[in-house]
């Protein structure tokens, strides 16, 4: 017996609230994932004069981080399609919390650089299952605004790590010299909450309370022009229409054998210079000219926040 408009209203209301809700939530708990990752270019300038290790020495630390970081995404995107993105953003939020505290009890340069790493790799538990939500929440047509949100929490995250250092920061004495490792213990226990939070808050897929996924629409399927939002919400999915289960180096396979993806990513590869550069080093950079840490964490905040807007925009014009 064919749904009535007021049943299809209905569960296309309820469809809209979770997809909502689950962007926030991720967007909530991605905020606070910079505060595990970020301040590390912050507390470089500090450590130096605490510690005594060189600019170069201490540039190990973000080059094991980041490596760990894009090795640990190529792994964790595949085991979020297989363990969830729910589960995979709050291993990694937790994580990266109980790695900072270590980190900031450490003196010697191996220890640092072996637990920086290991933040780094756990970070990365964070992004792709991220985006593994939203595509499973939003159709294709919306996905690109679903993003730009995304990436503005991103963007957001970045300006909470400045505020947030320069309030710990301005809690102890300038001469301390180790103050920059409450630097990773005060910021990173609002991650730690939000990654159990995001938790109770999310579901793994619209089938999970009851609901038919949005993202396979006829335009995704190459039908024509894609269903309006009601009929997307019903579509009854079928096993026989799913994709059949593949091995993980078959996974692998698919995706390297693109070579639009690979465009794409050589792309995002000299895009990441600018911007792990500027994020890492615009402190330490602005410190050596004779700034104060505190001037230039102020100036430096611009950064992120033209990094959230541009975000915003991008992905709001790609569906456009």
């Amino acid at each position: 017996m064919p749904a009535t408009s007021d049943e299809l209203s209905k569960s296309q209301l309820e469809l809209r609230y979770w997809q909502w809700r689950v962007l926030l939530a991720l967007m909530g708990c991605y905020l606070f994932y910079y505060t595990g990752r970020v301040v590390i270019g912050l507390a470089i300038p500090l450590m130096h004069d605490d510690l005594g290790y060189s600019k170069e020495q201490l540039g190990w630390l973000t080059a094991a981080s980041l490596a760990a970081y894009g090795v640990g995404q190529a792994i964790n995107g595949n085991l979020g399609d297989r363990l969830g993105g729910r589960l995979m953003v709050t291993l990694g939020a937790v994580g990266s919390m109980i790695c900072c505290w270590l980190f900031s009890f450490m003196h010697a340069a191996g220890w640092l650089i072996a637990l920086w790493a290991a933040n780094g790799f756990v970070q990365s538990m964070g992004w792709a299952p991220g985006g593994r939500l939203i595509s499973v929440w939003w159709p294709r047509e919306r996905r690109g605004l679903a993003f730009g949100l995304y990436m503005l929490a991103a963007g957001s995250a970045t300006v909470l790590v400045w505020c947030s250092s320069y309030v710990v920061l301005a809690a102890f004495a300038p001469d301390d010299p180790s103050r920059w490792r409450w630097l990773f213990r005060l910021p990173v226990l609002a991650l730690g909450a939000a990654g159990v939070l995001f938790y109770f808050l999310v579901r793994d897929r619209p089938e999970d309370v009851g609901l038919v996924s949005p993202a396979e629409t006829a335009h995704d399927a190459g039908e024509g022009e894609a269903e309006d939002d009601e009929q997307n919400a019903h579509r009854p999915t079928h096993d026989s229409q799913r994709a059949p289960a593949t091995s993980w180096w078959q996974r692998y396979a698919a995706v390297l054998g693109n070579p639009w993806f690979l465009l794409a990513a050589v792309v995002i590869v000299f895009q990441s210079f600018a911007r792990y550069g500027l994020l890492t080093w615009s402190a330490a950079y602005y410190s050596d000219a004779g700034m104060s840490i505190d001037d230039a964490l102020r100036l430096t905040l611009a950064l992120p926040i033209g990094m959230g807007l541009g975000a915003l925009v991008g992905g709001h014009s790609s569906d456009r």
